[in-house]
């Protein structure tokens, strides 16, 4: 049984993000854990009148929370009746990617899906939305839902590695079982460097074809293009129906700092964007 964590702040966003696990996981049986966070330190004067006398602040505002979440799975027990599906909610009072990495460690979660809203204007979004923090600093593959995107089908991944990034066939492990329940084609893109050694890129070419026996991949090399174009231009020209990356987390919040293509490409997803943690070296 796969076990899906869904942070929620009951946003159009997050229940858009979690219709889309539902329909993406539907076929196997699941166990949803609904977690809603309030960010420890953060509460107003109407907080404060709302708790009694005879409790505290944070239970006042953890009884609330978890009426809602009581109310959302009770819609969704309704709904989803037919299904091999089971929710559990959480409210939690803390600080955010802490409370969601104590949920992954406690319950073994198998997938993370989160909502974005994306890029706001001309100025992106970096250190603004939760998703951001979570990639950083929780490891666990997320599933990264663009806002206002509906599962339609699932046949075509595209896994994009960018300039910096080797292939890893530990990280794809996640990958690999994903594939193996829809069935899609994959393709494959390489960015690469100008000066990239072409036995380098040869010899990984052989590991690719080892990693993905009787899927073969189409690999995409390609340079001189800004990897976020370069995805845009498969996701229209092939139908990709996702996205893959791979984020090494000790190098990611200084690749995140200097605005390079891995926040741009989780920015200006267009598709739902599955983000995997390369393993300690």
């Amino acid at each position: 049984m796969k076990k899906i964590l869904l942070p929620t702040d009951f946003s159009e966003t997050a229940r858009n993000a979690l219709e889309y696990a539902l329909n993406f996981f539907k076929g196997g049986s699941c166990t949803f854990y609904l977690l809603n966070i309030y960010p420890a330190g953060k509460y107003t004067t109407g907080d404060l009148w709302q708790a009694s006398g005879e409790e505290s602040i944070y239970d006042s505002l953890l009884l609330n929370k978890k009426i809602k979440l009581d109310v959302l799975i009770d819609q969704l027990e309704q709904k989803y009746q037919d299904k091999k599906y089971r929710f559990k909610g959480i409210a939690d009072y803390d600080e955010f990617s802490h409370a969601i990495n104590q949920v992954v460690e406690l319950n073994k979660i198998n997938f993370i899906v989160m909502g974005t809203e994306g890029s706001k204007g001309v100025k992106e979004v970096v250190f603004g939305t939760h998703t951001q923090k979570v990639i950083q600093k929780v490891d666990c593959p997320i599933l990264v839902v663009p806002k206002g995107v509906v599962f339609k089908g699932f046949k075509k991944i595209l896994l994009t590695l960018d300039t910096e990034d080797k292939f890893n066939p530990s990280a794809i492990k996640p990958l690999i079982s994903l594939m193996a329940k829809h069935k899609v084609s994959l393709d494959i893109l390489r960015m690469k460097k100008e000066n990239a050694n072409s036995d380098d890129l040869a010899k990984e070419e052989k590991k690719i074809e080892r990693s993905f026996k009787g899927t073969k991949p189409k690999i995409h090399m390609l340079s001189e293009v800004h990897t976020v174009d370069a995805i845009n231009s498969l996701v229209q020209i092939m139908g990709i129906d996702m996205n893959v990356i791979s984020a090494k987390k000790e190098l990611f919040l200084d690749r995140v700092l200097f605005g390079s293509s891995v926040s741009k490409i989780i920015n200006r997803s267009r598709i739902p964007l599955l983000v995997l943690h390369e393993p300690p070296q």
